[in-house]
This record gives C-alpha cells, sequence and structure tokens, in this order.
C-alpha cells in the first residue's frame, strides 16, 4: 500500500508543468504581512486554501521566509499526500475576499511524514540558509523581490479518508534576516570653519577606503568594526563602533583642525604666558601654532619657563607642579 501511495504522488508531480499560467479556485485566502521588524505572525491552512505573505518594499535586510509547520497527524500517517505550491504571477491581486486566481506554478513539494517541518523560501541570491533534517530550503524561484509570496496547499493523492480534509496545518511565518545592518555616519568639520575653508578627507572602514561612506548609510556585517577618518588637514580620527543585525548605528565624527593642541593643568591661580602673551582661561584645550613657543608659568615667588616645540597634529599636554622641599638639619 505505502509502495503504491509514493508511486502514484511522484506520477502526480512530475506530471505538472511549470513556467505557464494557471486556472485555479482556492477554498479561502489567508493574508498575512511580515517586515523586518516582526517576529511571527501565525496562519492556519487546510487543503485548497492559498497563504499569501505580503512583503516589505525596499527591504535590506530580508534574505528570505521562514515557515515552521505543525503538520496534522493524519497527514503524517498518509505522507506526500498534500503538496504546497509557490505561485508566482498571480492575478487578480490577492486577497481574503477573493478565491479565483490565475499564476504561474514555480515549484511543488510534498509534506513530508512528520508532525513538524519548516519550509525556508529564499529571496536573495546570496542567502545563507541552510538545509538539515528538520528544515526544506527551496531553491531561489524569483528574479526579482517580489511583493508577495503565494502559496497553494492541495491533495495530490487519492483514496484518503475524510478527516484528511478537515486537517489544519498550524503555521508560524517568521522574516529571515541577514546578518548585517547598517553604519549612518556624520562627519563635522571644525566650529567656525566656513564652508570654502573645507578640506578633503577620506573615510576607511575596516582598512578600506569607502567613498560613499559620509552619504550614504554602509551596510556591515554584525559585529565590531574600527573607522578611520585620514586627512592632511585635519586631525587623524579613529572610532570603534558596533553593528546589530537589521539595525542602523548612528556615528558622528567631529573634525578637529591639525593645529597642536595644549592641554595645560596647573594650580589655581597660576598665571600662564605663552611668547610673552598671558593667558587668562586655559581651562579647554588651545590651538597654538606650530614652532618654538616660550610656555612660562607664575604663581607667586615662584616661576617656571619652559620651550615648547609644537608640531602639527601633535597634542601637548602640560602638568605644572611648584615644588617645596624642607630640610631639618
Amino acid at each position: 500500500m505505502e509502495t503504491k501511495r509514493i508511486i502514484t504522488v511522484l506520477f502526480a508531480i512530475h506530471m505538472c508543468v511549470f513556467g505557464f499560467a494557471e486556472t485555479f479556485r482556492v477554498h479561502k485566502t489567508v493574508v498575512r504581512t511580515v517586515s523586518e521588524k516582526t517576529s511571527s505572525v501565525h496562519a492556519d491552512l487546510g487543503i485548497n486554501d492559498a497563504l499569501v505573505i505580503k512583503l516589505p518594499e525596499n527591504a535590506l535586510f530580508l534574505q528570505g521566509i521562514d515557515l515552521e509547520i505543525k503538520i496534522p497527524a493524519i497527514a503524517a500517517e498518509y505522507r506526500d499526500s498534500v503538496a504546497y505550491a509557490l505561485y508566482a504571477d498571480i492575478a487578480p491581486e490577492p486577497s481574503e475576499s477573493t478565491i479565483d486566481y490565475t499564476g504561474k506554478r514555480l515549484n511543488i513539494a510534498t509534506f513530508p511524514g512528520k508532525l513538524r517541518c519548516n519550509i525556508r523560501i529564499p529571496l536573495i541570491k546570496e542567502h545563507t540558509m541552510k538545509e538539515n533534517p528538520y528544515t526544506i530550503v527551496m531553491p531561489l524561484l524569483f528574479s526579482k523581490s517580489p511583493k508577495s509570496i503565494f502559496l497553494r496547499f492541495r491533495l495530490v493523492m487519492k483514496g484518503v479518508p475524510p478527516e484528511l480534509f478537515d486537517a489544519v496545518y498550524s503555521i508560524d511565518i517568521k522574516p529571515v534576516l541577514t546578518n548585517e545592518g547598517l553604519l549612518a555616519l556624520t562627519v563635522l568639520y571644525p566650529a567656525g570653519q566656513k564652508k570654502e575653508e573645507h578640506k578633503e578627507f577620506s573615510v576607511f572602514i575596516d582598512e578600506q577606503l569607502r567613498h560613499d561612506a559620509v552619504q550614504n548609510p554602509v551596510l556591515l556585517p554584525v559585529g565590531m568594526h574600527r573607522l578611520n577618518i585620514v586627512s592632511e588637514a585635519y586631525r587623524n580620527e579613529v572610532r570603534s563602533f558596533t553593528i546589530d543585525q537589521a539595525k542602523t548605528a548612528s556615528l558622528e565624527v567631529q573634525l578637529r583642525d591639525i593645529a597642536p593642541l595644549l592641554y595645560v593643568s596647573a594650580p589655581q591661580n597660576t598665571r600662564f604666558f605663552m611668547d610673552d602673551t598671558e593667558i587668562t582661561d586655559y581651562s579647554k584645550p588651545l590651538v597654538i601654532k606650530p614652532g618654538s613657543r616660550q610656555l612660562r608659568f607664575s604663581l607667586g615667588d615662584y616661576e617656571l619657563v619652559r620651550i615648547l616645540e609644537a608640531v602639527n597634529g601633535r597634542t601637548y599636554k602640560i602638568a605644572v607642579l611648584f615644588d617645596v622641599n624642607v630640610t631639618e638639619e
């Protein structure tokens, strides 16, 4: 009996013609919508029902759809008795109020003799979905990203018990996302610098030059990454950032002038002179001219003088200490 049943199914499937328009009627149409943020949506289908999965437009991270299917016991017993067929070019536009359709059949296969199975439908060529004993990965059947997926359940075996016609397939529908995310990079020029004074810079991500990194978000694998901004007119900037799956990481980098920077730390009430000009506020980093700079500090009767050879692109930190030595004889 089992051998006859399988031969009948294989014969029916091999007789199917692909690539030509087919007109058919379904018992009902179940419509569900998924997005890149959808965790799962549920649908219950029976024999001769249609499942329509509406997909988001311009989905960057969607590589496929995963169907987690609970197969009714009667259908598992009569394995290969029910098939699922994938269609394209469906007309009219699928809706829950429509039962008559015309479409091009792309694929047909029967459900296995198990109580559960996963069917994954690829949407892009470079997908990473893999088959295993519990998961079936369809071949890529779409030449371009579809607006929706149309699946039809149908009986392909004769002589099945009436209970099979009332059996319900419980389906959880999930998006399968690529292991990628986006970097949205914003680069700010130094404060007070006029537009005509803006200079060129180069952006490297993981040591690769990315010309478009500022104009457009950059698609990157999930994980840690390194950003380098290199310029002859500005200081080199280095940042580390993390990309999460199907999310956008925002990173803002403020360019700094290449002129030397000077940080000064001194006791309260210390007077500071640079090239004989007193600097009254040195609580913030000071932008100084390159070359030989005389630095003079005074506190009461104490005075310190140092010479600094300042070089473009360098940062200098000065910590001023006035020592008092007490000697007892």
